[in-house]
């Protein structure tokens, strides 16, 4: 209703920056709000030969983002909003978003477990014990009834019965795992079954936010049709169109296209046939929008990001529409062409530091607090604890400056959790991040947990690091 507002009167409102082309813009706390609207000039006589419209480019500095309009908009009186917010408020409804199921066992102590673990294996051993006497039972009593038949039969050579007599003389019990390594392995499918369980369901093209997150805010870009404006009339008459429903219509724009893949191998193609499908993608990619996105900063790009747009009807952020997409990493920018102007986010690899490469925990020598350092597979991060609180002391090897606002500040660990999160640098991975991770080795939780909390204790007295002998991930 805002926009609807501005542009009711866009002389009054927004700048003129020529006689064809007005702009505005806002900034807030937490969103930047652009606006670039062509101005509708009187309808000239048409001429005998109309020439190709030219696509219309556009660029929201305060933004870094420029977009190209295809030719098939009618760039000559149309409206462009670009809302760019700081924060993802549209991911949360998504059916990936969230962990399916919370792990089981969570806030189970080491004591308990071992008692309910105790248990369990002193009654799986009374069963194997059980079976392993009923095996012996039932072939002593095979081994009595062939040995009365053979004295029964001594005039005969009873070849078969004394051959199953040898057999049973020689038989043991079939072979059982012992108790506790029953329980592991009961244990390891369980948690198996768990991580399955944790999966969400992703179609062709749908971004799976359990492995993906979006950073640096989302995009919002808008086609809108011109209110009218109002006209001045004589003796200071101003007459307006008012048309109902006093809001703003949008242009409709929607074309899906899918580039075609790479021939399967072993089929070849003549020059002819090459030149000819190149050309029909570059007149497909005419009919679509491209956008040029500056990306910020205050993210650690350490991988080639995913662009993705948001489908409201399906509550999913998808892929299918992107194409030609482009990255730019000495220049930190990226590029693509798109059907639909639906809501832009660039999405980044939750655990691109996972499985960590190593890790230190020491008292720290300068003050009361713990040292505690990470070595993941792109950065390696610093931290100081202290209390109930935790400060970022320091991150190598960042392929930006993100974060850097951040260091010897005071947070809680829940607000330097979200921080990093938000900059692209993840140390913290959700149950299910054995489902996204390669290498990593998963371990009982209640006794990790328990271990967790034993280091944390003596983390002022003594030094823990990772084994170079042991996969930590």
């Amino acid at each position: 209703m805002a926009s609807y507002s501005l542009l009711r009167n866009i002389e009054k409102n927004l700048v003129s920056e020529s006689t064809k082309v007005s702009t505005y813009q806002r900034e807030f706390k937490g969103m930047r709000l652009n606006i670039w609207v062509a101005i509708k000039w009187p309808t000239k006589k048409p001429k005998p030969v109309e020439h190709e419209p030219e696509p219309v480019e556009l660029s929201f500095p305060s933004m870094k983002v420029s977009v190209k309009l295809p030719k098939i908009i009618d760039g000559s009186c149309i409206c462009v909003r670009a809302a760019r917010s700081e924060i993802d408020l549209l991911s949360e409804r998504s059916q990936s978003f969230a962990l399916k199921s919370d792990i089981p066992k969570r806030y189970e102590d080491l004591f308990s477990f071992n008692v309910k673990e105790l248990l369990e294996s002193q009654k799986l051993k009374k069963s194997q014990d059980e079976a392993r006497t009923k095996f012996y039972r039932e072939v002593r009593e095979r081994v009595r009834e062939l040995e009365a038949i053979i004295k029964a039969n001594v005039y005969l050579q009873n070849l078969k019965e004394k051959e199953e007599l040898d057999i049973l003389n020689m038989s043991e019990a079939p072979y059982v795992s012992p108790p506790r390594v029953c329980i592991a392995t009961e244990c390891e499918i369980d948690f198996k079954k768990y991580l399955r369980s944790c999966k969400p369901r992703i179609r062709i093209g749908e971004l799976n936010l359990r492995r993906y997150r979006i950073c640096g805010g989302v995009l919002n870009l808008d086609l809108i049709v011109t209110p009218p404006q109002p006209k001045r009339m004589r003796h200071s008459v101003i007459v307006t169109t008012l048309q109902l429903p006093k809001c703003l219509a949008a242009v409709k724009y929607q074309v899906q296209y899918k580039a075609p893949g790479p021939p399967p191998p072993g089929v070849t193609r003549t020059p002819e046939e090459i030149e000819q499908e190149i050309k029909m993608v570059e007149a497909q990619y005419e009919k679509l929008a491209m956008v040029f996105i500056d990306l910020p900063q205050d993210v650690m790009w350490n991988e080639p990001p995913v662009v993705c747009q948001w489908h409201d009807a399906r509550k999913i952020w998808t892929s299918n529409y992107v194409n030609d997409y482009k990255f730019n990493e000495d220049k930190l920018t990226i590029q693509f062409r798109t059907g639909v102007l639906w809501p832009i986010g660039i999405a980044t690899l939750r655990y691109s530091n996972l499985p960590y490469q190593a890790w230190d925990i020491k008292p720290d020598p300068d003050g009361r607090g713990v040292l505690i350092t990470v070595t993941g597979l792109c950065v390696t991060v610093t931290f100081v604890c202290v209390s109930n609180w935790v400060k970022l002391k320091s991150i190598a090897n960042a392929s930006t400056a993100a974060l850097s606002e951040h260091f010897n500040k005071r947070y809680s660990v829940k607000q330097l959790v979200r921080i990093m999160r938000e900059a692209a640098c993840d140390f913290f991975p959700d149950f299910d991040g054995h489902n996204h991770v390669k290498g990593s080795s998963p371990k009982e939780w209640v006794m990790e947990r328990h271990t967790y909390h034993a280091m944390a204790f003596l983390s002022r007295a003594y030094n823990f690091q990772s084994s170079r002998y042991r996969d930590y991930g």
